[in-house]
């Protein structure tokens, strides 16, 4: 190693004002995006909809333990429906429907969240106080 290489390593730093600041702000940027979900309002109701219709309107305040609510497959287009909610959110549990796209969206709790369920033309909206003007995924 020659001389002026050995010399420009040991000048090098990793640890520079630059570094420390940009570490700082992705720390706030971080900090902050938690804040905003955390501190985001919970939903207060679920309404639940077959075929664009109200099917059953769920208050999550009201709920002392989990409810589950079966949906018949003559209702839902030949697709056999789980759905269970208490007070902390709302989600479904067991669906016959090919792509189960409605069970692998969870539970959902704040408002404007939505679960769809395609083939059983099911919708499931948390509606309540929010304080956003959109939301956003």
């Amino acid at each position: 190693m020659s001389k002026f290489t050995y010399e420009l390593a040991r000048e090098r730093k990793f640890i520079t004002k630059k570094n420390i600041f940009i570490f700082a702000a992705i720390v706030l940027v971080c900090a902050a995006i938690w804040l905003f979900y955390a501190l985001a309002p919970n939903g207060g109701t679920a309404e639940i909809k077959l075929d664009g219709e109200l099917y059953e309107t769920v208050d999550f305040a009201s709920l002392e333990a989990a409810k589950e609510i079966f949906i018949d497959p003559n209702l839902a287009g030949g697709v056999e429906l789980t759905i269970t909610a208490d007070s902390t959110g709302i989600s479904v549990t067991r669906a016959t429907c090919p792509d189960k796209t409605c069970v692998e969206t969870g539970k959902i709790v704040r408002a404007g969240e939505v679960i769809i369920c395609l083939p059983a033309k099911l919708s499931i909206t948390v509606s309540g106080a929010s304080d956003a003007d959109a939301i956003t995924y």
